[in-house]
């Protein structure tokens, strides 16, 4: 049971230690109004690079804050707006996003293609399956032509 209450106290503890740091470094902007270097608010810190962006990224969310090119800035009051190259990041992230669902579609329409061709190839051997094989080869042409639609809406 000490266990679990130790586990619970180091997180109490990070947290603590997280809100000093966030307290620090606001300190250390308003000291630097022209801007500080993210590797020397990590020296002065005493904390990783990647720790400094999480803390700006969250001074940023509240206002406080924005960094560009390795640099974190105070924001003045006006200045409450994310930074073009975290837009720029953001359409990024979304044009990659489309072109993966628009591989997908096609990757599905060619599939259903080569099942359509399989199941009339099947179809055309004969026997009882025949008017079966048929029925299921029109619904997927009905399901590809579907997704045709869609795409071209």
């Amino acid at each position: 049971m000490s266990e679990g209450r130790n586990i619970v106290s180091a997180v109490t503890m990070s947290n603590v230690q997280t809100m000093k740091n966030l307290d620090k470094l606001e300190k250390l902007l308003q000291q630097n109004r022209h801007g500080i270097k993210i590797t020397e608010v990590a020296k002065k810190l005493n904390v990783d690079r990647s720790t400094v962006y999480k803390y700006l990224y969250s001074l940023d969310l509240q206002g406080k804050a924005h960094y560009e090119r390795g640099i974190a800035y105070p924001s003045k009051p006006s200045d409450v707006k994310p930074s073009k190259s975290k837009f720029r990041f953001f359409e990024f992230l979304n044009k990659r996003a489309e072109r993966k669902r628009q591989e997908q579609k096609e990757e599905e329409k060619r599939q259903l293609l080569e099942s359509i061709h399989l199941k009339e190839l099947l179809a055309e051997v004969g026997g009882e399956e025949l008017a079966i094989m048929k029925k299921i080869a029109e619904k997927d042409r009905e399901i590809l032509k579907e997704l045709y639609r869609e795409d071209s809406e």
